[in-house]
């Protein structure tokens, strides 16, 4: 696989739901090696939903060519269910674009954009930077 394709490092990135909910943001810590994608998730709920916690999820997935498949895990029982993401890498390998869905019952839209080095935050505005005491 080319290097320029890797999706190894930090990502900013945001999940929408479905029914008007507001987005939620996160900020991922991906690597990969032979196309083997892990990492973690982190994100904080929006703040006028009752659980408006810190969130830390795992990652395990896979990419072949552009595409890109993982599932996230919950490591906290306030959420107790895994997510599973399919998206589509950009050809500058700058943007993961793509579904989610849970248990075949809820299902929106992310977009991920790579963070570049010594950024705060790349295209995706981000009202504070996500910063969990785990």
């Amino acid at each position: 696989m080319s290097d320029a394709l890797s999706i190894a490092g930090q990502w900013d990135g945001q999940f929408a739901y479905p029914r008007n909910y507001e987005p939620e943001f996160f900020q991922a810590a991906l690597f990969e090696t032979d196309s083997l994608i892990g990492g973690t998730i982190t994100e904080r709920a929006h703040a006028s939903t009752a659980d408006s916690a810190c969130f830390v999820s795992l990652v395990t997935g896979a990419r072949q060519g552009r595409r890109v498949q993982f599932r996230k895990t919950y490591q906290t029982d306030r959420r107790n269910y895994v997510v599973f993401y399919e998206g589509t890498l950009n050809e500058a390998g700058d943007e993961i674009g793509g579904t989610w869905i849970i248990s075949e019952s809820w299902q929106g839209a992310f977009l991920m954009v790579r963070r570049q080095a010594g950024a705060q935050s790349q295209a995706i505005e981000v009202s504070e930077q996500i910063d969990c005491d785990v």
